[in-house]
């Protein structure tokens, strides 16, 4: 089983669990509160990040709860929990990523995604494409089965081929001007 298939297997899990959606509950709402203290007194923040957590605010406000798994990666997920994507703003491109961008430094990375339901995901993909409008960022991910591929190329993302650690395909969407 990959490992893709393998994280929607424990979401699918997880969302029963009634302790999970009290647990996101209270993590999302310490999370969002340290969010906002970090944007009201951080002064040297750059302005891309500064957009790109006051949007992880607005998401988490009514639709999403917001979660951060790991360092540098949050995660949101839909208020039902029939959705959730995992997601971080790269500052470390690979050599790949770099030369396929050229003028590009960072990123928005999408690290999973995952519904339970025809057109949650796509909701998710549609808010991580506006905010990379705005932010004007780029966006990444790394897809490991052609029909992943097909679900993202119908969002005009690019298949750079399999430039992944483990042969995934690389898929990159330059922002709209």
């Amino acid at each position: 089983m990959s490992m893709i298939n393998e994280a929607h297997k424990f979401f699918l899990e997880i969302r029963k669990d009634p302790n999970y959606s009290n647990y996101i509950m209270i993590c999302s709402d310490l999370l969002r509160k340290q969010l906002y203290q970090y944007t009201k007194e951080n002064m040297t923040i750059d302005r891309k990040q500064l957009i790109y957590l006051q949007w992880i605010l607005d998401a988490s406000e009514s639709d999403f709860y917001v979660v951060t798994p790991s360092q540098g990666v949050f995660q949101l997920i839909s208020k039902e929990i029939k959705s959730a994507v995992s997601f971080l703003y790269c500052t470390t491109l690979t050599q790949a990523t770099k030369r396929i961008l050229k003028t590009y430094n960072e990123l928005i990375e999408i690290i999973e995604l995952h519904s339970i339901e025809k057109g949650h995901g796509s909701r998710i993909v549609n808010k991580l494409i506006n905010l990379s409008k705005e932010v004007q960022l780029p966006l990444a991910l790394y897809a490991e089965t052609e029909e992943l591929v097909k679900y993202y190329e119908q969002f005009n993302f690019n298949n750079h081929g399999r430039l992944g650690e483990n042969k995934e395909f690389l898929m990159l969407r330059i922002p709209e001007n």
